[in-house]
């Protein structure tokens, strides 16, 4: 048991010398050891780093086995080779301005900036105070017609929702078209309504495009989030045109690149 930590969101540099002669608590580990606070976050640190970089790698993977060879001289073994050679905390371009955005946060298709990972069904206690303080006061202070809130249920699917300013609607929608998705997110929504915006905001479930595999949520919800600012933007599910829309999004997110 630890009987004192640092406060959190402080910061302790693991890698000056030690004081010998400061006072520091201690965790023993039975028929392990005895580690100071200092020692177990240098141990935290490379483990998760390690299982970061393996992310990385399996980034880096993707590319060059699936779109380098389907989609010739579009510059994604460039891309990939950035993905190798980047410190995974660098900030990612363009994501800087109130919108952190680092190059691990792609390594991990479950990674979600907005809201926390959300259960089915809510335990009662949460039911109607289940958005953080955070996410309502930036809602409430967004100046933009269109705000994008993926949620991600149970740690294993993204769904989302578009709160539509301009025209006081805020969008639910599942790419599984899951009853009790849909459920979740017209409660999420309705507490958007009462406890974040200022004035009343239909709620509208969508129903379509339907994923027909179990591996591309996130893609859905990225092209329907992309086709609200792009009505040009591709709508083939087919396979290969879903391989090609996870291959704009990458290389948008990832570089300056203009789309074709």
């Amino acid at each position: 048991m630890m009987e004192r930590a640092i406060p959190s969101g402080d910061i302790m540099d693991v890698s000056t010398p030690v004081d010998t002669d400061e006072e520091c608590w201690v965790v023993e580990i039975d028929g392990v050891g005895e580690f100071t606070q200092r020692q177990l976050m240098a141990m935290q640190y490379v483990w998760t780093m390690t299982e970061t970089c393996g992310k990385g790698m399996q980034c880096f993977s993707w590319p060059m086995t699936h779109l380098d060879t389907n989609f010739a001289d579009e510059g994604a073994a460039e891309l990939a080779d950035r993905l190798r050679n980047t410190w995974p905390s660098e900030r990612l371009v363009g994501f800087d301005e109130g919108f952190d955005l680092t190059w691990s946060h792609i390594y991990c298709n479950n990674t979600i900036i907005f809201l926390p990972d959300l259960k089915i069904p809510a335990p009662e206690n949460d039911k109607g105070r289940r958005i953080p303080p955070t996410t309502l006061s930036l809602l409430s202070a967004a100046t933009t017609d269109l705000v994008f809130m993926p949620l991600n249920i149970n740690a294993t699917h993204l769904t989302r929702l578009v709160v539509d300013k301009k025209n006081k609607a805020i969008y639910c929608y599942d790419s599984m078209n899951k009853r009790a998705n849909y459920n979740l997110l017209k409660a999420l929504a309705q507490e958007l309504v009462d406890r974040g915006l200022s004035s009343a905001h239909q709620i509208v479930s969508v129903h379509s495009p339907i994923q027909m595999d179990s591996d591309n949520c996130g893609l859905f919800v990225c092209s329907f989030f992309w086709r609200r600012v792009d009505k040009e933007a591709s709508n083939d599910y087919t396979k290969n045109g879903l391989l090609r829309r996870r291959w704009d999004i990458m290389r948008t997110v990832m570089s300056s690149f203009e789309l074709d």
